[in-house]
């Protein structure tokens, strides 16, 4: 029984043992467990900030692409605008250059006129002042012209 007693003790030492051991593979897999965590909250914090960040980039980004796109659509009116009068300025100065060939052309044709009335006044005026009524002398009738 000896022998009995001396299997058992061995057994209880070993299984004493294999307990410690156990317990301190435990705890050195606990303490790992434990920097993990740590370490895994960290990183969260780290993404959560990061998420944030892009967030806030985002709606920067967005405000920025609704200010170009306002810029944009202003500088579109503008130039449609500038356009537009520029054409409406082309149309005018071309509608006064028509109009001022119809002034040239009335204005030659009243000069013309003016003139042909002038030469036919002063053709009267001459006539009227050389000429003068007809004198007869018997027979012989003498005009001026």
């Amino acid at each position: 029984m000896k022998g009995v007693r001396i299997g058992i003790g061995i057994l209880f030492v070993l299984w004493i043992v294999s307990v410690i051991i156990g317990y301190n593979f435990y705890l050195v897999q606990r303490e790992k467990i434990r920097k993990l965590y740590d370490e895994n909250s960290i990183l969260l914090q780290k993404v959560s900030s990061q998420k944030r960040e892009m967030a806030k980039l985002k709606e920067m980004v967005e405000v920025l692409d609704t200010k170009v796109e306002a810029s944009i659509e202003k500088l579109n009116r503008k130039i449609s605008s500038n356009t537009l009068k520029n054409e409406a300025v082309s149309s005018l100065v071309e509608r006064m250059r028509i109009n001022i060939k119809e002034w040239q052309k009335n204005y030659c044709n009243i000069l013309t006129e003016i003139k042909q009335y002038l030469e036919r006044w002063q053709k009267d005026i001459a006539s009227k002042e050389t000429s003068s009524p007809k004198v007869e002398l018997g027979e012989i009738s003498i005009e001026k012209k």
